[in-house]
């Protein structure tokens, strides 16, 4: 069974945190894959989300480190931060697939300067998240060659967008399906939602 961790830290204001959204949606639709929820596993505790007073990188990369893969939500509010994770994660352990998505990322066929700023990226992810990453993660598992999967760029290569998805409403949510539940009653911090 294959590790999963997401990264989707936003700071706290007024004494809120945010629930993570984006990777949020990205989880409810794989985990409706046979193959993917019988191939890896999530535990709520690998999900990290706040940026506060307490935030040590050292400490979550190596929590973080013990997954085979990350994705990482990236947004301007979070990118030095998530960079200073995923760079440590790779020290600790180089065989860790780290995705980047969200629109912190560059456009697609505007990747290589960013790619070669942070050598510790292995694949970004464009446009939707959510069928791009259970592409990613099918071909992880089954040891294919990256290229077959749509939508994304890596050190070597950029492979052609996938469809966008036409009909949101056919996307599980994060608020109706239970996941955000299971996070709040996990969660081991005294802010509000």
């Amino acid at each position: 069974m294959y590790k999963l961790g997401f990264l989707e830290l936003s700071h706290v204001f007024a004494n809120q945190v945010k629930l993570p959204y984006s990777t949020g949606c990205v989880w409810s639709y794989c985990k409706t894959i046979k193959e993917i929820y019988e191939n890896f596993s999530f535990d709520i505790d690998d999900w990290i989300y706040i940026l506060d007073v307490n935030f040590d990188v050292n400490d979550i990369a190596e929590k973080l480190s013990k997954c085979d893969i990350i994705g990482v939500s990236y947004f301007v509010w979070n990118t030095n931060a998530s960079d200073r994770i995923c760079c440590q994660i790779k020290k600790i352990n180089p065989n860790c697939l780290i995705v980047y998505g969200g629109l912190g990322t560059p456009k697609y066929g505007r990747c290589d300067d960013f790619l070669k700023e942070k050598p510790f990226i292995d694949v970004i992810v464009h446009n939707e998240g959510e069928i791009v990453f259970k592409n990613l993660l099918i071909a992880f598992k089954n040891s294919e060659d990256f290229k077959q999967v749509k939508g994304i760029t890596t050190h070597k290569f950029q492979t052609p967008l996938e469809n966008r998805i036409k009909d949101i409403a056919e996307m599980p949510s994060p608020y109706l399906n239970g996941l955000f539940d299971k996070l709040i009653e996990k969660s081991k911090h005294n802010y509000e939602w």
